[in-house]
């Protein structure tokens, strides 16, 4: 695969990032790595190092460059938007010991 075709082919795998908020964080996280998956099949072909030394290749690498970089920072985002796992399992917990106590903490004895 020549450099154009495989710059071509990695811009087809990498469409415009939505706007930032047009999608909820999981859904925007999910898109992003299937996009990946995709890109790195793409690149698995690749036998040999290349060079985008025609004004056409630039072109495209720039505009690889551009998507990517969108990509990356909305990936960011929600990332970053989404709950620490830490927080989600001390919540689940806390859950977990008010079902066992009973509505008052514990206080009443049971049985």
């Amino acid at each position: 695969m020549t450099a154009d075709a495989s710059l071509r082919a990695l811009l087809a795998a990498t469409p415009e990032p939505p706007a930032q908020g047009a999608l909820p964080a999981c859904v925007l996280l999910e898109t992003f790595t299937r996009m990946l998956a995709a890109r790195a099949a793409i690149l698995a072909e690749v036998r040999a190092p290349m060079s985008a030394r025609d004004a056409a290749s630039r072109g495209l690498l720039a505009e690889l460059t551009r998507r990517n970089e969108g990509w990356r920072r909305l990936a960011e985002h929600a990332r970053d938007a989404l709950p620490p796992p830490r927080l989600a399992v001390a919540q689940l917990r806390a859950y977990a010991v008010s079902d066992v106590k009973g509505d008052d903490g514990g206080a009443t004895p049971t049985a």
